[in-house]
C-alpha cells in the first residue's frame, strides 16, 4: 500500500513538472492536443479580416504596418486523409506597437481585429471575436503574457476561446 502511494505521488509530480514546462513555453496543454502549437508575435504588420472573410483566404497579415500582431497556431501531427493538408487552427489580433500592456473588451475586439480561423471544409472558416476580453503585459524583452476570454458566433451557436499563454516576440 505504501509503495502504491509513493508511486502515485511520483507520477503526479512528473505530470505537474511536464505541465509546468509546457506552460512556461506558452503552451496550454488543452490547446495543443496531439499536435504542434506556436505562440508568436509578428512586428510591423496589420491584419485585414474583412478581406480575409470576403476572399475566404483566412487571416491576412499585410506588411508594412505599425502594429504588433499576436498569433497562435496549432497544426495536427497526422493528416486526416492522405489527400488533405493537416488540420490547422489559428487566431490572431493586433495592438499598437508602442504599448507595453493592454486590455481590450467587447466592442474593442473589433478594433484589434481578433480573428479565429480553421482550414476546414466548411461554409465559413474565419470568425471574429465580438465579446469578452484580451489583456497582455510585456514580461521581458522577448515575451508577453496574455490572457484571453473571448466568444464569437460560429454558424448558429457561440464558441468560446479561453486561455493564458506566453507569446514570443521575434
Amino acid at each position: 500500500m505504501h509503495n502504491h502511494i509513493l508511486h502515485f505521488i511520483k507520477l503526479t509530480l512528473v505530470g505537474l513538472l511536464a505541465l509546468s514546462a509546457c506552460q512556461q513555453q506558452g503552451i496550454e496543454p488543452s490547446r495543443c492536443r496531439d499536435g504542434k502549437c506556436r505562440f508568436f508575435i509578428k512586428n510591423d504588420r496589420t491584419i485585414d479580416l474583412r478581406m480575409g472573410i470576403r476572399e475566404r483566404s483566412g487571416i491576412l497579415f499585410t506588411p508594412p504596418g505599425d502594429n504588433r500582431v499576436f498569433v497562435y497556431s496549432y497544426e495536427e501531427k497526422q493528416k486526416r486523409n492522405s489527400d488533405q493538408d493537416p488540420y490547422t487552427d489559428l487566431f490572431a489580433f493586433e495592438v499598437d506597437s508602442d504599448l507595453e500592456s493592454f486590455r481590450f473588451t467587447n466592442e474593442q475586439l473589433e478594433d484589434i481585429q481578433f480573428g479565429i480561423w480553421s482550414n476546414c471544409d466548411c461554409p465559413e472558416n474565419l470568425f471574429v471575436a465580438d465579446s469578452g476580453y484580451v489583456s497582455g503585459q510585456r514580461i521581458d524583452e522577448h515575451f508577453w503574457e496574455v490572457l484571453i476570454d473571448v466568444s464569437y458566433r460560429k454558424y448558429d451557436y457561440r464558441e468560446s476561446l479561453i486561455m493564458k499563454a506566453r507569446f514570443e516576440e521575434r
